[in-house]
């Protein structure tokens, strides 16, 4: 199940931006009867508007940057509604009042409950819809209008992981294992970039297509349709064009595989479970480079989370990278 919301507002919601922007568009509903705050940062924030949508359903409404809103935008307007998948009811979106060219996003509040990597069937059923995505995507138009998924990406966030953990080495505050961990994170990614070439060989020639890119239980909701249960993935600002590694990292790739061959001409299942690996890889080098962002403050209180995240996560880069035989 989701988090609690962090806070919940029951006044003056007509002057809440969110409910303004939303009323702009759909000027015939009712005001929410409550707003619920499910994230508020400088640069984002995600409103429940409990009763504003049609048939007094919730609303999710979303702001972020023109730069990510517009990769969410050609997936919910021109890549979604043409594929055989369940997905939120995108409602619109329209521009912040500010200057700043961030957008607000509308879609379907679609429940609270994720997936979980416990539970058998929910990893076949997520499987079985990433599937279905990736076969029926490759052939939109639109989707090659997305940024680059594949290798290419994860070699930028290999560098800018590298060079945020460089400024910051060794740096007021950080004890001497700190920098011991942090100096060997910079090897292990000097030795992977020197052997990036294994890396693009290994994806040459499989079939690219629509990737979500950061596809886990925080993102995958479900939901009873009928007699059975539907997933629903949220957050596509990561959505990329490429051979879909890692998409396969917490599902049931088994059931994928098979899916996969029963609908087209597909890899073996050799091939299938090291992209599983490169996959992991490419999450691992990803999250070192968001949790590197931290390393900024300049007190190790403010990014000791961090530091734990990173080093959990080289050690399952370098997992990884052992697996498919590309081990720095």
């Amino acid at each position: 199940m989701s988090r609690a919301p962090i806070a919940v507002l029951c006044g003056d919601l007509q002057d809440h931006p969110a409910v303004q922007a939303w009323a702009s568009m759909w000027a015939a509903q009712e005001l929410p009867q409550r707003v619920e705050v499910l994230r508020r940062l400088a640069s984002s924030e995600v409103y429940r508007l409990i009763g504003a949508g049609p048939a007094g359903q919730s609303v999710i409404a979303k702001r972020a940057p023109q730069a990510k809103t517009a990769i969410e935008l050609l997936v919910y307007e021109r890549l979604l509604p043409h594929l055989p998948v369940t997905a939120p009811r995108y409602y619109g979106s329209r521009p912040t009042d500010g200057p700043d060219g961030d957008r607000w996003i509308f879609l379907e509040d679609v429940g609270t409950e994720r997936y979980s990597e416990a539970n058998s069937v929910h990893l076949k059923m997520v499987a079985r819809w990433v599937e279905r995505m990736h076969h029926a995507a490759a052939d939109l138009d639109a989707v090659r209008e997305l940024p680059d998924g594949g290798p290419q990406r994860y070699l930028a966030h290999l560098r800018s992981a590298r060079e945020k953990i460089q400024r910051r080495l060794p740096g007021p505050d950080l004890t001497a294992d700190d920098v011991t961990m942090l100096r060997g994170v910079v090897d292990v990614l000097d030795g992977l970039e020197a052997r990036w070439s294994l890396i693009d060989g290994l994806c040459e020639g499989l079939p690219a297509t629509l990737v979500h890119g950061d596809f886990r239980p925080k993102n995958v909701y479900l939901r009873s349709n009928g007699g059975g249960v539907s997933c629903y993935p949220i957050d596509w600002e990561t959505a990329g064009w490429g051979v879909p590694a890692a998409d396969l990292t917490r599902i049931d790739v088994a059931t994928y595989w098979a899916c996969a061959r029963d609908s087209r001409p597909a890899p073996d299942f050799e091939t299938v479970q090291r992209l599983v690996w490169l996959g992991r890889a490419f999450c691992a080098v990803a999250g070192i480079d968001w949790d590197s962002a931290s390393l900024r403050f300049d007190t190790r209180r403010m990014f000791s989370r961090e530091l734990a995240s990173i080093a959990v996560l080289v050690r399952r880069l370098a997992d990884a990278a052992r697996a498919v035989g590309v081990e720095p």
